[in-house]
C-alpha cells in the first residue's frame, strides 16, 4: 500500500511526483527525492541560528563597552593624580619662593613696592 504527498514536497517538482511515493508499511524511512523537513522547522532553525549570531555580537559589544568604561575610569584617575601632582608641585614652588624671599629679608605677604616703603 502506498500513500501520496503533495507535489510541493518533491525536491524536483513535476506533475504527480508525490503520487503513491510513501510506503505505508515502512513509515520510518522517508522516500527518496522528498523534502523531510517542513517550512516551520527550517524557519525555526534559521531564526535560532541568527539569534545566536546576534546575541554573540551583542555580548561582544557589551564586553568592549565595559572594557572602555574601566579604561576611562583608570585614565580619569591617572589624570586626576597628575593634576593633583601639578597643583601640589606649583604650591611647593610657591612655598620655596616664599622661603627664599624670607631668607633674603623680604616679607612674602607684602608686595615689593610696599616693602621698600617700610
Amino acid at each position: 500500500m502506498a500513500g501520496s504527498l503533495p507535489d510541493s514536497c518533491c525536491k524536483v517538482i513535476t506533475e504527480g511526483c508525490g503520487r503513491d511515493i510513501v510506503d505505508m508499511d515502512n513509515l520510518d524511512t522517508p522516500p527518496d527525492g522528498i523534502f523531510t523537513e517542513g517550512c516551520y522547522v527550517k524557519t525555526r532553525d534559521y531564526l535560532e541560528w541568527w539569534m545566536t549570531v546576534a546575541g554573540s555580537g551583542a555580548l561582544a559589544f557589551m564586553f568592549v563597552q565595559v572594557v572602555a568604561i574601566f579604561l576611562n575610569i583608570s585614565l580619569q584617575r591617572r589624570y586626576k593624580e597628575h593634576e593633583d601632582y601639578q597643583l601640589q608641585s606649583s604650591k611647593v614652588k610657591q612655598v620655596k619662593e616664599a622661603n627664599k624671599s624670607v631668607e633674603q629679608g623680604m616679607n612674602p605677604g607684602i608686595p615689593t613696592q610696599l616693602q621698600d616703603a617700610v
